[in-house]
């Protein structure tokens, strides 16, 4: 506990500078390992080996043994994940910085020697957002033919509907190749040069024809509109019972991680939730501690991302247009050679590096990572992997529910395998909550005890995703920190166990007012965050966006078994890669 006692505020510095600076675009840059290309989803401004502390204050620390290890600590975690110092308050205007210093080293300026001086000059007449009949979608190569293993590169160009060059980054632009005949596919990634250029990669794993297309998921001034939102506590809403047993009222509550309040009831778990608190309006007689159960109040929270959209639903509303809609000049057609070319994918293990494709879909039922080494393992295999293992489900249902229901086919697993399952706490949802049975993913962690690790390897399986699209950041952040620490202190207790923190998917949304609650770009930003807070301590990431989002399946909450399958493999191949086929 040392590191996280004395240091915790330098590793809290830097995540807020992540967060208000990536949220306006995506901006990556290549790092080239052997023979395989991957990602790092954050373009630092200084080189990986060069390391990111505030030297005055680690110098000052390395006074101490203990403190010496825990800046040799801290310079690792840079390495792998370079952010910058910086102090934590009042430094919003730190993420528009890097925003400008990355768009202006792409920018591209025809140089004069002479230009006539005009104090200023005429402008456009309209601006709108980006444009996808105006737009320019093409192959970077002047050619249409590729070999299998080759990345393809398209460039995305982008125009308003005015035909006005987009000087800015910030749209989300989402890319597939597929070949529908074959059933195959596989997601393309995206990088925001900041200045109205986005490249697009897709790896070329099969041999024959294929289709490209690239869309516009959300547009700049969309995913702006979320930043006026999602820094704002008190957007999501339950419902709650309160009884003596003889009388009943009700109220209503939310979650508040700033901000004063005068009389209401407000309950607290710093364990769990850290400053933030569950607050409630006070029932007319009753006094706070006779709060029974919650319910999530629907109507209320879509009333409120109703009100947050003001004049600006078209953003969301738009179907085809500024969401989810693929540029006019796609699909691109290109042929694929067959040719051998394999890549050099590491062992599954936590802290991979982002590849530059995270694999393809070999047909509708078969997923080829290239994020590690994984494969499709047998009833019996999974069984093997299992029989040492106390397996702890806690989540939404895309983890407690599918992933839990999974685990009880004998069918698929080989056999029984032990499982504990905790849902999320707080939910968003209809269903009621009784306060007695409410724990949080913290708490169910710091259940697991020595006795348990001795009998077996504790294997935490979690998520945080669908039911936190209306938490402010404050709010999500603090419940995120306080799982870090419970991460922490399990390993403390049992240092072979196993925690994989699987990451959210895409969903379609049904309409303008679901996509400001839960639309996939807060769910992208989240995947993020929890990188950034939960990376560099062990923890395993299980990134199924790519996978889901190449499947020909419709984009839901609750992906078809086939691909819940594909998920478990890759969590096998976590668990226990040692069992996976080296060939």
């Amino acid at each position: 506990m040392g590191l996280f006692q004395t240091n915790l505020s330098k590793i809290l510095r830097p995540t807020l500078l992540v967060v208000f600076g990536m949220a306006v675009g995506t901006y990556m840059y290549i790092v080239l390992i052997e023979k395989g290309a991957y990602i790092n989803a954050y373009a630092p401004r200084v080189a990986l080996n060069n390391n990111t502390i505030d030297r005055a204050a680690a110098n000052q620390h390395e006074q101490s043994s203990e403190g010496k290890a825990d800046v040799a600590l801290l310079q690792a975690h840079d390495v792998k994940f370079p952010y910058y110092a910086f102090n934590r308050f009042g430094m919003g205007w730190m993420g528009i910085v890097e925003e400008y210093e990355w768009s202006y080293n792409h920018l591209q300026r025809e140089r004069v020697s002479q230009q006539k001086y005009e104090a200023l000059m005429a402008g456009p007449d309209s601006i709108s957002p980006t444009s996808i009949s105006h737009s320019k979608v093409y192959l970077q190569e002047k050619k249409s033919t590729f070999k299998r293993g080759d990345f393809i590169h398209v460039i995305v160009e982008t125009k308003d509907e005015y035909g006005n060059q987009r000087l800015r980054g910030g749209d989300f632009i989402a890319g597939v190749m597929f070949n529908n005949q074959m059933k195959t596919s596989t997601a393309g990634r995206s990088i925001d040069y900041g200045n109205g250029t986005y490249s697009v990669y897709f790896y070329a794993g099969w041999k024959g024809q294929a289709s490209i297309d690239v869309s516009l998921s959300f547009t700049r001034e969309g995913i702006l509109l979320y930043d006026l939102t999602k820094y704002r506590d008190r957007r999501i809403l339950w419902s709650a019972n309160f009884t003596d047993g003889k009388v009943i009222e009700e109220s209503n509550c939310t979650i508040a991680n700033e901000g004063t309040w005068d009389n209401k009831c407000s309950y607290k778990n710093t364990w769990a939730l850290g400053k933030t608190v569950f607050l409630c309006d006070k029932p007319k007689s009753l006094p706070c501690s006779a709060l029974t159960n919650i319910s999530q109040n629907l109507h209320q929270m879509e009333a409120l991302a109703k009100q947050d959209l003001m004049d600006k639903k078209y953003l969301f509303d738009s179907l085809g247009k500024y969401r989810k809609a693929i540029f006019s000049t796609c699909p691109i057609k290109v042929n694929i050679e067959d040719f051998h070319k394999p890549l050099d994918i590491p062992v599954c293990g936590p802290d991979l590096p982002i590849p530059l494709s995270s694999g393809y879909w070999k047909n509708n039922h078969t997923f080829v990572s290239f994020v590690c080494r994984s494969q499709d393992w047998t009833p019996e295999q999974r069984f093997k992997c299992a029989t040492d293992k106390l397996f702890f489900f806690t989540g939404d249902s895309t983890t407690d529910g599918q992933f839990g229901m999974v685990f009880t086919d004998r069918e698929i697993m080989g056999g029984r395998v032990p499982t504990q399952k905790k849902f999320v706490a707080l939910r968003a949802g209809h269903p009621i909550q009784s306060l007695e049975k409410i724990m949080f993913e913290s708490d169910f962690i710091d259940t697991i005890n020595s006795s348990m690790c001795a009998a077996h390897i504790p294997v935490v399986f979690f998520n945080y995703c669908f039911h936190y699209g209306q938490w402010s950041i404050r709010a999500y952040l603090d419940r995120v920190y306080q799982m870090k620490l419970s991460i922490i202190r399990l390993f403390e207790r049992c240092p072979t166990a196993v925690v994989i923190a699987k990451l959210g998917h895409p969903r379609d949304n049904s309409d303008a007012i679901q996509s400001q609650h839960s639309g996939n770009y807060l769910y992208y930003d989240m995947n993020r965050m929890l990188r950034r807070v939960l990376g560099g301590i062990g923890v395993h990431f299980l990134d199924v966006w790519d996978m889901v989002a190449a499947h020909p399946d419709d984009n839901t909450v609750h992906v078809g078994r086939h691909i819940i399958i594909q998920q478990m493999n890759m969590m096998f191949s976590h668990i226990c890669p040692q069992m996976v086929n080296s060939n």
